[in-house]
């Protein structure tokens, strides 16, 4: 099974665990492969850089870039294709 998790539940599984936390697990093992993009990691930086974040990650004994670059180790990153469908581009 091939995923793309949305950046909030990826932030979510890197700080609190839980359901998402099984997910990135689960890529671990290689039980799924998880996809993400440049422009996702991107996102992803953005939101685990707002200050409601910096005691769970200080918490997490890793640097935001730490955590970042970790996932981006865990998915494969991918460029992103437009796609045409019908007339909606």
């Amino acid at each position: 099974m091939r995923l793309v998790l949305d950046t909030n539940v990826v932030a979510s599984a890197m700080l609190w665990g839980g359901s998402p936390k099984l997910l990135l697990q689960a890529g671990r093992e290689k039980r799924i492969g998880l996809f993400t993009s440049v422009p996702m990691l991107a996102e992803l930086t953005d939101i685990l850089a707002r200050p409601k974040f910096e005691k769970k990650i200080a918490a997490s004994m890793l640097t935001l870039d730490q955590l970042v670059d970790g996932y981006a180790e865990l998915a494969r990153v991918v460029l992103p294709t437009r796609i045409k469908i019908g007339s909606i581009t």
